[in-house]
């Protein structure tokens, strides 16, 4: 019988609460990834930039916010800005670490925003799994993550540079396709189904945030009634639909925000508000400011 192996319901905070963009090396220059083994644990900690991270040796605990999962050979771990995190193992663990550069996923968005896949390996699966204790990560097989170990080590060796960020491209192009297949194979199984349903909703949320979206819309798409899409949904995310959506309204009003000069009232529109002061009174509850103030920074 193998031996039961017992790890913390939390970790501490790290030493270093939040790391900058600019981890160098000591000879001066950015590098863009690298290899953790042997110090365990890494304590929470956050940082402004997302990460990938790749188990490839061992097991342990994956951390992330208020909740942990298994860490296993092959798991792929995103990690996006500001989310705490952290790892826990006795069980010779060893992560590949991507830095992913400040702006990256920004200059390379309208090839990443139709790749299928990009939208769940960063930001819905996270999302889920921050709220949601079993292990629903990317997962390699040890044939495919062997097919990486090179594309791994070279860009351990390298600075960062247009050849390094082409190499991370072309990483983010094939995690974000096997995630979407995996996700495709659990959709047709019943492995998971409550949250492969949510997800399958968030995306739905996700393309459509223009558009009106009811309950009834949501619950219907994937095959649920009302109120058992509403009891997952809250499960899974603490907030109604609604809510979610409203924030996600928000959150795209806020980009626009940032990267246009369209009118406030044109902005609502896109977003899927009523108007502009349906859009006004959502923002001030996500951003304690005015959508005018908030523009007034960037």
């Amino acid at each position: 019988m193998a031996e039961q192996i017992y790890y913390p319901e939390t970790l501490k905070e790290h030493d270093v609460k939040e790391y900058s963009a600019s981890l160098l090396e000591p000879a001066g220059w950015l590098r863009c990834a690298y290899f953790h083994k042997d110090d365990f644990p890494i304590g929470m900690h956050t940082h402004g930039f997302y990460e990938i991270n790749v188990i490839i040796k061992g097991s342990g605990r994956h951390y992330i916010e208020n909740q942990h999962c298994a860490a296993e050979i092959g798991n792929v771990f995103a990690i996006p800005p500001q989310i705490r995190h952290g790892y826990w193992s006795s069980e010779n663990l060893e992560i590949f670490h991507l830095l992913i550069p400040d702006g990256f996923l920004t200059s390379y968005a309208k090839i990443l925003a139709n790749l299928p896949g990009f939208h769940i390996l960063f930001e819905i699966e996270p999302q889920i799994r921050q709220n949601y204790k079993e292990n629903i990560a990317l997962k390699l097989s040890v044939s495919e993550l062997e097919t990486f170990m090179d594309a791994f080590r070279t860009l351990c060796e390298k600075s960062m540079s247009t050849t390094s960020e082409i190499r991370i491209l072309l990483l983010i192009c094939e995690f974000s396709d096997r995630i979407s297949a995996e996700y495709k194979l659990k959709t047709s199984s019943n492995s998971h189904a409550d949250y492969i349903a949510i997800m399958r909703s968030i995306e739905y949320i996700r393309a459509n945030f223009g558009e009106k979206i009811d309950i009834e819309t949501l619950s219907s798409g994937v095959n649920m009634s009302r109120s058992t899409y509403l009891r997952h949904f809250k499960r899974i995310f603490h907030i109604t639909p609604l809510e979610y959506l409203a924030n996600y309204r928000v959150l795209m009003a806020a980009q626009q925000l940032e990267s246009t000069e369209k009118p406030i009232t044109d902005i609502a529109q896109d977003c899927g508000f009523f108007d502009a002061a349906h859009m006004i009174r959502h923002f001030k509850k996500v951003y304690n400011t005015t959508p005018n103030h908030y523009r007034a920074k960037f």
